[in-house]
């Protein structure tokens, strides 16, 4: 609607108490012109606008544009791979990609679900007191604390097909605890893949009752 129509209770929320609709600009083509065609709009970590691709989730501008896990192409390469298997009825899920995210970090953990993690820690004998539950921005082992953060992420994804996404909390718990957490000081840098691989195959190794599926993931 054009602006001179705008009222707010009338045209425009709020239309009634606890309203929670919002009102969102018209882009017309000038604006297409300037981002592209299948593009909006977005700031960087510093703040800058850029270009991204319309489709792109919150989840994945953090990876791409905050933690530098992985370029612009190499997102766009991984959407239009999974697009074709999806073409092919490989990707029966409507997860737009298996990008290794599981449970969204953002989600915050309930009261049962932290009970359930904390079971879930004993039963491999990690001691709770070295976890913290929804602090950090995902799951992992921080050299500077010398802690274990636990957010959403640590449950698994059973919508998703990746193998990542579907390992059992357990496991990954046992990847930052057995893997990260007794091998500090690490040799490598920080989510370098070799010192992921150590991590993975000494949680194989070393972590009591893990099930043989567990190992594998």
């Amino acid at each position: 609607m054009p602006m001179s129509d705008f009222k707010s209770g009338v045209t425009a929320p709020p239309f009634h108490p606890n309203c929670r609709s919002v009102t969102v600009p018209y882009l017309d083509d000038e604006f297409r012109e300037i981002f592209g065609e299948g593009e909006r709009a977005a700031r960087d970590e510093n703040g800058k606008t850029v270009s991204v691709p319309e489709d792109m989730t919150y989840p994945e501008w953090k990876k791409v544009f905050v933690d530098k896990e992985m370029s612009l192409e190499e997102w766009k390469a991984a959407k239009k791979s999974v697009a074709k298997s999806a073409e092919r009825g490989i990707i029966k899920s409507e997860r737009n990609m298996a990008n290794g995210l599981r449970t969204s970090p953002l989600h915050i953990l309930t009261d049962s679900e932290i009970s359930e993690i904390k079971t879930a820690a004993s039963e491999i004998e990690i001691p709770e007191n070295v976890l913290r539950f929804n602090e950090g921005t995902r799951t992992g082992f921080r050299d500077s604390y010398k802690i274990i953060y636990i957010r959403g992420d640590v449950l698994p994804d059973i919508n998703s097909i990746h193998n990542r996404d579907l390992m059992s909390s357990r496991a990954v718990l046992a990847h930052e605890y057995y893997g990260h957490f007794l091998n500090y000081p690490s040799n490598f840098p920080a989510d370098d893949w070799r010192d992921e691989f150590r991590a993975s195959y000494d949680a194989a190794i070393k972590t009591p009752n893990l099930t043989d599926e567990e190992k594998k993931c």
